[in-house]
């Protein structure tokens, strides 16, 4: 576990840092191999040079960061959430999806490497 990761989830409160440790457990039982840093203000996780996923907490919303092109793939399941052209955005009060992060996570290791 990367100690600027787990820093970065102790500023939020309790409950939020719950999510967020559980969206950190799926990505990290996925691919333990990747690098793990804070970018552009946010936990990131990349192999090599390329990324795979960042999450990030906002006022009413956590942002999954999964790129243009996983959005555009997954796009008949995400229409339960919120999203940007390259984020999903899960409401605190929402389980977090994680057989969806699962696929997302491997479509874009797939699509990267």
């Amino acid at each position: 576990m990367s100690d600027v990761i787990q820093k970065y989830i102790s500023q939020f409160p309790d409950d939020v840092q719950e999510k967020l440790l559980e969206i950190r457990r799926v990505i990290e039982d996925i691919i333990p191999e990747a690098t793990q840093r804070i970018s552009w203000g946010m936990p990131s996780y990349s192999i090599g040079n390329k990324f795979i996923i960042h999450f990030s907490v906002h006022k009413a919303h956590i942002s999954l960061h999964v790129g243009t092109d996983t959005v555009v793939f997954f796009k008949n399941k995400l229409t339960p959430y919120s999203k940007t052209k390259s984020t999903i955005h899960l409401k605190f009060s929402d389980p977090i999806p994680q057989e969806l992060m699962q696929e997302m996570i491997h479509y874009n290791c797939k699509r990267n490497l």
